[in-house]
């Protein structure tokens, strides 16, 4: 058995045997004096080629595992990608919330939202007041056309509410009655609830307005007894201003003008009676005080037919939903015996 020592400057081999039949045939081709060197320099030559042959085989196994690493990676940023693109899809997920987008979203909606309200709220009130104007336009043909067919007198009616005056463009009096003298009674027209009793917007102030534009002597304000009934302070279908000046609220729903023409009657003849008898045709007149005794009258009357009306309208209401209770029991009931007759 051979034995080999190594020192930092001397390998040393003792009794070394080779019987590798090609080393052995190879070193029979060697001169005898070259064989010691042939045998130090094939030792050399094949310890290098061990060693590079090491060195390629670590370089192999770095290679493999630089290259599993490397597709451990790429797998694994591939997990990343799928991660990165869930979390991306699930955060920009409008629907989700909690989510910065979510928030976005509803803060831009609650923002439109307030917008389309504001919007929506000038929008009502321009559309409210286009039907407050054409109702009012609908309601002064009514009252010219009712006057016309009623009247005794030949004074004319004209609508002029649709003519705007100055410089606000304000519209001054609805309906211009002008009598056979040339004096003439203006009239507003009120369908809606768009007036008050006092400021700008109250009757008075309307009448006095249209009174003074038109150089009448008289105004009458119609209104309808559904808007009354909202105005608390409107408490008569009749109401005297004094200065000439008449507040009336006609049934329109049902066509009653009646107390509109006794309006009418009552403020012309005072008209006629307070002005000087040299200035007047050749006419007969009526004691105004007569005229005003009996529209106090009818006023009473007409007011407690139109409470009477409003009693029955409440009681016909009542008894429909009385008819829906007993209809509801009467359904009840024949459940109940259905229900009998399943345990029979």
């Amino acid at each position: 058995m051979s034995s080999i020592s190594v020192t930092p400057h001397l390998v040393r081999i003792n009794n070394l045997e080779i019987d590798d039949e090609e080393t052995v045939k190879i070193m029979n081709e060697v001169e005898e004096k070259d064989l010691e060197q042939y045998v130090i320099k094939s030792i050399n030559i094949g310890l290098s080629v061990l060693r590079n042959q090491m060195t390629t085989e670590k370089i192999d196994y770095v290679e493999k595992e630089f290259k599993r690493l490397l597709g451990e990676i790429e797998d694994r940023a591939d997990d990343w990608d799928d991660l990165i693109t869930d979390s991306m899809t699930d955060s920009l997920n409008p629907e989700k919330e909690g989510k910065p987008i979510n928030m976005l979203r509803t803060s831009i909606l609650t923002e439109l939202t307030k917008l389309r309200d504001i919007i929506m709220k000038k929008e009502g009130a321009m559309e409210e007041s286009v039907k407050g104007t054409m109702k009012g336009f609908d309601f002064e043909d009514e009252i010219i056309e009712d006057m016309m067919m009623w009247q005794k007198y030949s004074d004319s009616f004209e609508k002029i509410g649709d003519v705007a005056e100055g410089k606000t463009r304000r519209k001054v009096g609805d309906v211009l009655a002008t009598m056979e003298n040339g004096m003439t009674i203006a009239m507003e027209a009120k369908a809606g609830s768009n007036y008050s009793d006092t400021g700008d917007k109250s009757l008075d102030t309307q009448m006095d307005q249209s009174m003074a534009y038109r150089d009448s002597s008289g105004a009458i304000a119609v209104t309808t007894v559904d808007a009354m009934e909202d105005k608390r302070w409107q408490n008569s279908i009749f109401l005297d201003r004094g200065k000439n000046r008449f507040i009336v609220a006609v049934d329109r729903e049902n066509e009653d003008f009646t107390i509109l023409r006794l309006a009418y009657m009552l403020l012309r003849e005072r008209i006629l009676a307070s002005t000087k008898t040299d200035e007047l045709p050749s006419q007969r007149t009526i004691d105004p005080k007569q005229i005003r005794e009996i529209t106090d009258d009818i006023v009473r009357d007409m007011s407690s037919a139109t409470k009477m009306r409003q009693i029955l309208t409440d009681v016909e209401g009542r008894i429909n939903a009385m008819r829906d209770e007993i209809s509801t029991y009467q359904s009840k009931i024949q459940g109940r015996i259905d229900e009998l007759n399943a345990l029979l």
